[in-house]
């Protein structure tokens, strides 16, 4: 993309900025940017973005107007309790009896308590401390994600974690602390759409998706709070970390004819 525009520089009606940043994954890349005066530094007026996805069929491509990503809450749960001598446990209050029962209630917490269209999810991914197989450990953990397509459930689950959390951690003689990083959802600006996707549509005939909401998350969010923003998402097909490469020459070009489309 960056040889191609470089190479009509001299044609282009505007300027393009290039926009690398670390720790997507961890959704603080964007989110650092905006806080070290990235906008005022480069005052862009348009985003647009691109991401693979598994999901869908390769060389699928989705986009959605409004809200396109979930929210997504990782929480890391730290529980303290008191460790001791595997041949006294009555003398120790056991943290991984506690993290135990917490990964118990979170599962069913979703399917209990929340509507089945909301479509949110949570999952723990981390638990579990000690080293020693006949000691009690003094701490345990357990960590995850939930994502939610609503601020209203996202809150609710926020609550709901914190009393579960606390109230087993009470009965058992914990304790505990939550700490979340959070990244909110995406939004895209539906006047880019009406712009972008006739240029689009001869290209991916039969493989153009008005998707809903997915529960991946993106913190491309941190950009979207603040500039108009197209981002797409073009499938793969493929699992996760193996897709066919050739879709870097398809993202390329979608990007640019999306670019071409704007200045039109």
């Amino acid at each position: 993309i960056a040889r191609t525009l470089k190479a009509y520089e001299q044609e282009l009606p505007g300027r393009v900025t290039l926009l690398f940043y670390p720790a997507g994954e961890s959704g603080a890349g964007a989110r650092f940017l905006v806080e070290r005066g990235f906008l005022e530094a480069y005052p862009v007026q348009t985003v647009l973005a691109l991401h693979l996805n598994p999901i869908f069929p390769l060389g699928m491509l989705s986009y959605r107007p409004g809200q396109v990503t979930a929210y997504l809450d990782a929480f890391s749960i730290q529980i303290q309790g008191q460790g001791g001598r595997g041949y006294a446990p009555h003398k120790t209050v056991n943290p991984l009896e506690i993290a135990a029962h917490i990964q118990i209630l979170l599962n069913s917490l979703i399917q209990r308590e929340l509507p089945p269209d909301e479509r949110a999810v949570l999952s723990i991914g981390r638990s579990g401390g000690g080293t020693i197989l006949n000691q009690i450990p003094d701490r345990a953990s357990v960590e995850g994600t939930f994502r939610c397509p609503s601020e209203t459930s996202r809150q609710y689950l926020h609550i709901r974690t914190e009393e579960i959390c606390q109230g087993l951690c009470s009965a058992y003689r914990g304790s505990c602390s939550i700490e979340y990083v959070s990244t909110p959802a995406v939004y895209n600006t539906p006047a880019l759409y009406e712009k972008i996707l006739p240029a689009l549509q001869d290209r991916f005939e039969g493989a153009l998706d008005c998707g809903c909401v997915t529960l991946g998350a993106d913190d491309l969010c941190y950009l979207s709070q603040y500039v108009p923003t197209a981002f797409f998402i073009l499938g793969s097909g493929e699992p996760a970390g193996n897709y066919d490469e050739s879709l870097l020459f398809t993202g390329a070009s979608l990007l640019l004819e999306a670019l071409l489309a704007l200045w039109s």
